[in-house]
């Protein structure tokens, strides 16, 4: 379903100590965290009526600064508001794993996708990780294989081992 909010903003090229991210907001919700402009547009593209106004609000300078925070292994979760868009199936797989678990912890796909109330839907969960808008957020790095393998991620393998390094280094 396609939704029109007046006013985004985005702020491209934004330099993290592990990559470029681009962030979408509105003035009130953060909207999505992105790997890369391409992504972003096909997201705006498909959930909304509106083209973004360059430019930083106040609800992206408070994402870069829980960002900044959490790759400084200072935050372990975030308060900055999100306006999150999909289908029931998987709002209910984001909040389970938003909800359940913590940093520096993993679940595999086969256990959100029980925990979550959907058990046998473990390939849905890895398509709902791989359309989650909101990486760090909903701590979408921390869902890997059964056997403990990592698994693909948006943002590269080695981003998504990074990230589970970095949480376990400040448990």
């Amino acid at each position: 379903m396609v939704q029109t909010i007046k006013t985004y903003y985005r702020k491209e090229y934004f330099n993290f100590p592990v990559q470029e991210l681009y962030l979408l907001a509105t003035d009130n919700d953060v909207l999505g965290i992105f790997f890369n402009v391409e992504s972003m547009d096909k997201y705006i593209q498909d959930n909304h009526n509106d083209t973004p106004n360059p430019g930083v609000n106040q609800v992206l300078k408070d994402l870069i600064s829980e960002l900044t925070s959490y790759f400084d292994g200072k935050l372990t979760s975030f308060t900055v508001p999100v306006a999150l868009y999909g289908t029931p199936f998987r709002m209910s797989v984001y909040d389970t794993l938003r909800s359940h678990v913590q940093y520096g912890e993993t679940i595999s796909y086969q256990a959100l996708a029980k925990t979550s109330g959907h058990p046998g839907a473990y390939r849905a969960v890895g398509t709902a990780m791989k359309l989650n808008p909101l990486p760090f957020i909903i701590p979408c790095h921390r869902v890997v294989h059964t056997d403990g393998s990592s698994g693909q991620y948006a943002g590269g393998s080695n981003l998504k081992k990074h990230l589970l390094s970095m949480e376990l280094s400040h448990v």
